[in-house]
């Protein structure tokens, strides 16, 4: 009997502590949001807002612990400025911007899901902000689509107008676009000058890559400026020589001179070639002829005299990358 009541019992204790166990989790899982959608309640769809800082509101979404809040300019069709794509954890936010056309888009998130996504919601602002604040950063060097090689890894300088008593946060990305990038490589808040360089510690490989810089004034944030740029590393491909044969004859006038252009690598920069053509096969002292030097394609007109002459070709990218020089061929031009 003792030992039916001790079984009895041990059942009894076990499932209160399962009871107990099950709802110590429910506790603390995420609540699901993916059914959910934020309403936002500052600014309505297509209205002008006519006060600066813009004030952004939403009502709570039960569960979530974040809201991610993303401001585009004129449009999500048509990005032209990223302005926002920051993490709130507020339902309130404000924001310096330029008078102009905006959307926007709010999810709710907590530590598991994230809720249907509210938006783009269209609006316009029609005040500017006021002295000082939310100034725009106007990027200098690394240019848009820039490919950038060795020279620059070695440098691994960035540089922005100076916007007075501003902080800068630098970032870059990797990605379609700063809105759905696959990572954030590297992120330096609190900048007190309008220069970066990155530390050799940052790893930037083959690929495209997008950096951006903000600027705070008086804890009031602009939008961020954004461009694209390639490290390319690689060396173009070896030109090689088609037009005219080796030891070939030519007369004397326009003679067209053509090669190979290849790119390499995953990038594939932009490739020109320098045409050298020389008198002597050491091309110690290549001749100054309209038609040579840096030379967009794959081919060049250049007119010649009589006489015997030597000519090669050496590919460069954009980046920097060169090839070495194509085997060198010599030609005879008769009058």
């Amino acid at each position: 009997m003792k030992k039916k009541r001790f079984q009895h019992l041990s059942i009894v204790v076990l499932t209160v502590l399962t009871l107990v166990a099950i709802s110590s989790c429910k506790d603390i899982i995420a609540e699901d949001l993916t059914g959910k959608t934020p309403v936002l309640i500052l600014p309505q769809s297509n209205d002008t807002v006519q006060t600066n800082p813009v004030h952004f509101k939403w009502d709570a979404v039960e569960g979530a612990t974040r809201y991610r809040l993303q401001i585009v300019r004129p449009n999500f069709g048509n990005i032209t400025d990223f302005v926002l794509d920051s993490m709130v954890t507020a339902t309130d936010f404000y924001m310096a911007l330029d008078s102009n056309e905006y959307e926007l888009k709010l999810t709710a998130m907590n530590a598991g899901y994230s809720s249907v996504t509210l938006g783009p919601i269209h609006f316009w602002v029609g005040i500017s902000p006021s002295s000082g604040g939310g100034s725009a950063v106007v990027l200098q060097t690394p240019a848009e689509q820039a490919y950038l090689g060795e020279t620059f890894l070695e440098d691994r300088t960035f540089d922005w107008n100076n916007v007075a008593n501003a902080t800068f946060e630098f970032s870059i990305r990797k990605g379609s676009s700063w809105e759905n990038y696959t990572e954030i490589v590297h992120t330096s808040p609190s900048l007190g000058s309008s220069n970066y360089t990155l530390p050799g510690a940052v790893s930037l490989q083959q690929g495209k890559y997008m950096w951006g810089v903000k600027s705070y004034v008086n804890s009031v944030e602009s939008p961020t400026a954004i461009r694209t740029f390639y490290i390319d590393t690689v060396r173009p491909a070896q030109a090689v020589l088609s037009n005219p044969f080796d030891n070939g004859f030519a007369s004397s006038g326009p003679i067209v001179f053509s090669w190979s252009v290849s790119a390499a690598g995953n990038n594939q920069a932009p490739v020109s070639s320098i045409l050298e053509i020389a008198t002597e096969n050491t091309f110690s002292s290549p001749l100054n002829l309209s038609g040579t030097g840096n030379i967009s394609g794959s081919s060049s007109t250049v007119n010649l005299v009589s006489g015997t002459y030597f000519w090669r070709v050496r590919n460069v990218d954009a980046a920097g990358n060169e090839a070495s020089y194509s085997t060198p061929r010599q030609l005879n031009v008769t009058l």
